[in-house]
């Protein structure tokens, strides 16, 4: 077959295989173009998933008579300045989406200038022009795509379900709305009132009120690089990675730095396969981030991703260890724990190695004045004492810790933010205490994993590891050009660099074993100095697992002083709220709660 030109019209159907894979494709290019012509009131309809109907309405700018054909010709747009090309400052910019879109639909296009005496109304089918005519005045562009693939059927049979197209839609209209705060959204599917948002707080409208209560904001600014948003807290988490919501530049993007970086945030915070809910947004300068490496937007590369990456871990990292250190007890509203950051950062300041110092963090007031509690009738009597001797059992007989007549408030040693007293212990796990809130049941074992765990890690960061040499040196052999020797020297490894490739390890962590230590220095190896932070997945793995087989176990007798010694430990702990595997170590018990669960009014 000899070469030849494509028409225009295979062209265009080529090129909306690649912009236009389904109805959700097509809703966020127009979207885009909304935004684009600076709309403040945008109206989505679809019906049947997007496969017979998706409208979008807005009251932008609008196109004049002229503008419209223009506008369904290839490589024609008013957004790129051509003497700079990666100087990108809108979302719709390659000149493919209208005509592509109209090459594989029936589409009508009604739009007007403000000011115009009336607008013009443009039908075009399989990318034709069939007629266009006055209508009336409205400023603003109503896009309406019916029978999306009418021209291509074989690409029907790749659409999915209804009901998943609809999914579909429904996630990126909630991602494009989350971010445009000053546009009003509303969506429609199948004519019922899906989504509107009209509200500053259109997270919650989004992703639900309980995120917006157990989150937490984060801020960064520096001249080159912003970095905001809100995290959940740890123990409010989701069973995939759908809740996570990132943006670069106002355009929504699915980066994997950006979700390994919160990957490594939590580490050891949350479940496994279970992820924290995050709302990121960067704004960084177009010249450093190429936008343009995928047909449909959805992707983008940075300049430097390990700054990038850099600055995301450390600042929720800073966050939620300056949150959950302000007090024992779970931060119930985002309320509580506002994060203010005042100071100005330059962009190298991203790879400080003190950037955790260089926040002002501000919590909630949990230094609020003591009010006398009165405490709910409860008795301990002496038979339900459990697991513990004849001394502490002779301790409890002599103590009352809630006094039957109302009225007496608890003893003094109760403050507001911790967990309290220890009252007995329970099956030989769980310490049941009386805290100033309540009642808290703490999971020994879990407790006292976070507990070591954390020991462990401050080891680290203040080069106090001890060494325990080899009788004969180790020697391992590694492909990479530069192994990260620093930095496993300050963890307690001797390396020597031979010729060869070849390492000689002369001494390492006394906290490891020598396969644990091997192990670690493989991945190392493997890793290098540009993966700095899989190896610190590593090691947290690696510290958690030796943390939980040092740790107190399930059925274990503690007396009443080495319960108190777990409860006093776990309020200087950060993150001790769940164990190293992202599960819970306690649970607070108001007297409210109380109530409830006995049906009290």
């Amino acid at each position: 077959m000899g070469i030849k030109i494509l028409s225009d019209s295979t062209i265009n159907k080529i090129a909306a295989g690649e912009v236009v894979e389904r109805p959700l494709s097509v809703i966020k290019e127009l979207v885009e173009n909304s935004l684009d012509a600076g709309a403040r009131n945008i109206t989505i309809k679809i019906e049947r998933g997007g496969r017979t109907l998706i409208s979008v309405a807005d009251d932008g700018c609008g196109m004049t008579e002229d503008e419209v054909p223009l506008s369904l010709t290839r490589h024609a747009t008013s957004k790129l300045d051509e003497s700079d090309i990666t100087d990108i400052k809108f979302f719709g910019f390659r000149g493919e989406a209208l005509p592509s879109i109209a090459s594989v639909s029936n589409m009508k296009i009604y739009t007007c200038k403000e000011g115009a005496q009336h607008g013009w109304e443009f039908g075009i089918e399989g990318g034709v022009e069939i007629y266009q005519k006055p209508c009336r005045a409205v400023c603003g562009t109503v896009i309406q795509v019916r029978d999306l693939f009418f021209s291509t059927p074989s690409r029907l049979k790749f659409l999915k379900s209804e009901s998943k197209e609809t999914a579909a839609c429904i996630d990126l209209v909630g991602k494009l709305a989350i971010y445009n705060k000053n546009v009003n959204f509303e969506f429609f599917v199948n004519d019922a009132l899906y989504l509107k948002t009209f509200s500053e707080e259109r997270i919650s409208d989004v992703i639900g009120k309980d995120f917006y209560k157990n989150s937490i904001e984060i801020k960064w600014e520096s001249n080159e690089i912003n970095l905001n948003g809100m995290v959940s807290i740890p123990t409010f988490n989701h069973s995939s990675t759908n809740k996570q919501f990132f943006y670069v530049n106002g355009r929504p993007v699915k980066d994997k730095i950006m979700q390994q970086a919160v990957h490594i945030s939590y580490a050891n915070l949350v479940p496994h396969k279970r992820y924290p809910i995050v709302v990121l947004f960067i704004e960084i300068d177009p010249k450093l981030v190429d936008v343009n490496v995928h047909p449909t937007k959805s992707e983008v590369r940075f300049f430097d991703e390990s700054i990038v990456k850099n600055l995301i871990v450390k600042t929720i990292k800073s966050v939620l260890e300056n949150t959950t250190s302000s007090s024992i007890f779970e931060i119930k509203s985002k309320k509580e724990a506002e994060i203010g950051y005042q100071k100005q950062h330059t962009f190298q300041e991203v790879h400080a190695s003190d950037l955790e110092q260089s926040f002002e963090v501000k919590t909630g007031d949990f230094s609020k004045k003591r009010v006398d509690f009165q405490s709910p009738v409860i008795s301990f009597p002496s038979d339900t004492i459990l697991n513990c001797d004849e001394k502490d059992l002779e301790k409890h007989k002599k103590k009352t810790f809630v006094n039957l007549e109302a009225g007496t408030p608890v003893t003094n040693f109760l403050k507001e933010g911790d967990l309290g007293q220890a009252v007995f212990q329970i099956d030989k796990t769980y310490i049941i205490s009386q805290s100033y809130q309540g009642l808290v049941i703490i999971d020994q074992h879990a407790a006292h994993e976070r507990i070591t765990l954390e020991k462990m890690k401050k080891e680290i960061l203040q080069c106090n590891i001890t060494q325990q040499k080899l009788l004969m040196p180790i020697i391992l052999s590694t492909r990479i050009i530069e192994i990260p020797k620093n930095n496993l020297e300050l963890m307690g490894f001797e390396l020597d660099l031979l010729e060869g490739s070849l390492v000689s390890v002369k001494a390492i962590p006394s906290i490891l074993s020598q396969d644990q230590a091997i192990n670690l220095l493989e991945v190392a190896f493997e890793k290098g100095c540009d993966a700095e932070y899989d190896i610190i997945i590593y090691i947290e793995e690696l510290f958690s697992n030796i943390a939980c087989k040092n740790s107190i176990k399930a059925g274990s007798s503690l007396n009443i002083e080495e319960m108190n010694s777990i409860l006093r430990e776990m309020e200087k702990t950060p993150f001790a709220s769940q164990c190293n595997h992202g599960r819970p170590t306690y649970k607070l018990l108001s007297p409210r709660e109380l109530k409830r669960i006995f049906e009290r009014t």
